[in-house]
């Protein structure tokens, strides 16, 4: 009977630490050239409840493409277990846009694996594939 607690008592540690909630929405920043304030879309309460936008920037670099930098802060930190239950899992990709709405070039990236520690901030950056981008989008989904 004993082992069976024990058992049972692992297996639900072990699941805590993969997974911080059932998330199957997940969260867009989006900001156009010369905007000064991100549209921030959140399709899910897990992304609302764990992670935060801190800062975007967006910028004109020497080839006459833009660069763009989303900070994303974790919200949660439990100090009682070492950071293993406030770890958030996602993955993310940047679309660049043209002025007509369009998808610019090959202006999609691959989605990337990213963790967020307790309380970490982490800058996603992306540069766009040519000149004639204007707008970007952040995708963020949760990984389970």
């Amino acid at each position: 009977m004993r082992n069976m607690l024990l058992i049972g008592l692992l297996g639900t540690i072990l699941c805590g630490c993969q997974t911080v909630c059932r998330s199957t929405g997940g969260m867009a920043v989006s900001l156009q050239e010369g905007g000064t304030v991100a549209e921030v879309s959140v399709d899910d309460p897990c992304f609302s409840d764990w992670l935060d936008v801190v800062n975007t920037s967006l910028r004109r670099v020497d080839s006459g493409c833009l660069k763009a930098q989303v900070t994303i802060r974790n919200k949660k930190k439990d100090y009682t277990d070492d950071g293993r239950m406030d770890d958030f899992a996602a993955q993310y990709k940047f679309t660049w846009l043209d002025a007509d709405g369009a998808v610019s070039g090959t202006g999609e990236s691959n989605w990337t694996s990213v963790t967020w520690h307790g309380g970490e901030v982490k800058p996603l950056d992306s540069v766009s594939p040519n000149p004639s981008s204007v707008r970007f989008v952040l995708s963020v989904r949760h990984l389970r």
